[in-house]
């Protein structure tokens, strides 16, 4: 049996020469290896002398110029690297100035309040290129980030649905509940990058699910972080689920200035991709497209999950 460390540590060195041998690594001042690879906890499948990942490779590229990388550069530097390799590819790009100052994007006033992707770049990554401006940062993590996670998910399984693959459908459906449970922790101030401490918190500060909803979504992570054996979960199970969590907690923008940059960054989306009429889609509020996104999923109405998922994947994938 091969040791999943030091498995790992080739396959991401063979990673990082296809990318010197690409004269990527020479164009950037930041590399940043993030998700589930970044906190050495990716989740895998073992064969005899074969390991298949089926965690992503969630990678930031920070440039030295500005105009280094386009979008369909990176579109196509996913779609290539993941071929190549064998596993899903997530290209990102950041700014250096992003890195630097520790930027967090998540368009309020009070800078205090990060996104859950800024929170796991500096407190659950690896710098592989570059060094982390090392500093102690008070991260609060926006309680909205809840919400959005949950619709990216809702989206992204049935977005994926389109492929086909049955194992696929099953990550996306646990996902999902996993978003759940990551969003109870963003609201009860508990979140942490690891997924093993995640799953840790939750069991021990859940009291809003009982013990086969919480069984449901430890079941799921068994699947995704743990053993990697497939887990079959209903869409039933996971809309009482989410039911139950919208019970308690309000998913609404709080933050003025936030709705505003939404509208607008979805304004310009739609334009720039000839998109006019979704520029118009209730308001253009980035909220108002995951309202009818979650309710149509949890009311059943397929045809309007269908119409919003698609604007999704136009205007905010």
């Amino acid at each position: 049996m091969v040791c999943e460390k030091i498995y790992r540590e080739r396959f991401l060195e063979e990673i990082l020469i296809a990318f010197e041998k690409d004269g990527i690594t020479e164009k950037l001042d930041y590399l940043i290896l993030t998700g589930s690879f970044g906190r050495n906890e990716p989740t895998f499948i073992q064969e005899n002398d074969t390991i298949k990942y089926l965690s992503d490779l969630e990678i930031i590229f920070a440039p030295k110029r500005k105009n280094a990388f386009s979008i369909d550069l990176i579109d196509e530097l996913n779609k290539k690297y993941s071929k190549q390799f064998c596993i899903e590819f997530n290209i990102m790009l950041f700014s250096k100035k992003r890195i630097e100052k520790r930027l967090n994007y998540n368009h309020t006033l009070k800078n205090k309040y990060v996104t859950l992707l800024t929170y796991d770049v500096f407190k659950g990554s690896k710098f592989i290129i570059g060094n982390a401006n090392e500093r102690e940062d008070s991260f609060i993590i926006d309680k909205y980030e809840g919400k959005k996670l949950i619709c990216n998910r809702l989206a992204e399984w049935y977005i994926n649905k389109e492929n086909g693959d049955m194992l696929s459908d099953l990550q996306w459906k646990s996902k999902i509940l996993l978003a759940v449970s990551t969003a109870y922790l963003v609201f009860n101030d508990s979140y942490a990058s690891s997924y093993k401490k995640q799953n840790q918190l939750f069991n021990e500060i859940n009291v809003l699910f009982d013990n086969e909803q919480t069984s449901i979504i430890n079941n799921a992570f068994d699947f995704l972080r743990v053993s990697g054996k497939p887990y079959r979960v209903t869409e039933d199970d996971i809309r009482k689920i989410i039911k139950i969590f919208l019970s308690k907690y309000d998913l609404k923008i709080k933050s003025k200035t936030q709705r505003l940059v939404f509208k607008l960054k979805v304004a310009k989306r739609a334009i720039g991709k000839k998109r006019l009429s979704y520029a118009f889609t209730c308001g253009g509020v980035v909220d108002k497209i995951y309202e009818n996104l979650l309710y149509s999923f949890l009311e059943q109405d397929t045809v309007c999950f269908d119409k919003y998922c698609k604007i999704w994947k136009e205007l905010i994938y």
